[in-house]
């Protein structure tokens, strides 16, 4: 990520070799992003303490193990906060990522020379006669 944000901040000197390096980066910070945003999810979904594991009944709630399973769903609740603005930052950055990589595409478009095509169309003389023309000018 930082490497394409150093790009982006080099290609605005529009040298044509660093815009293309811009976008080249800029397509793999989106797609690290995305990729680091499903990890993060997958990531969360999977370390959610969402009930106790300890069985409450008959047991002294002061013990040991009591007091463990109640500071991880607390903690486990807490932590809720800190994926979602991990979620958010990454949101973010696959954002600026993807809106750098439509301005390179764009100013590289803009900024190579132009393609010289061929034309093999010819060009036919007029040789309609002053007659002619002035016979389909007399029937308008």
């Amino acid at each position: 990520m930082m490497a394409a944000g150093i790009l982006a901040i080099t290609a605005q000197k529009l040298h044509l070799p660093t815009l293309k390096a811009c976008l080249g980066m800029q397509i793999f910070a989106v797609i690290a992003s995305v990729f680091n945003m499903v990890h993060t999810m997958t990531f969360f979904e999977s370390h959610m303490v969402h009930s106790c594991w300890y069985d409450w009944d008959g047991h002294n709630e002061t013990d040991d193990m009591g007091k463990l399973c109640r500071q991880l769903q607390a903690s486990s609740a807490a932590s809720i906060h800190c994926y979602a603005g991990e979620l958010l930052v990454q949101l973010a950055l696959v954002t600026i990522s993807a809106t750098l990589a439509v301005y390179c595409c764009k100013v590289v478009q803009c900024c190579s020379p132009a393609s010289r095509m061929v034309s093999n169309a010819e060009t036919r003389p007029n040789h309609t006669s002053r007659a002619h023309r002035s016979s389909a000018s007399n029937a308008d």
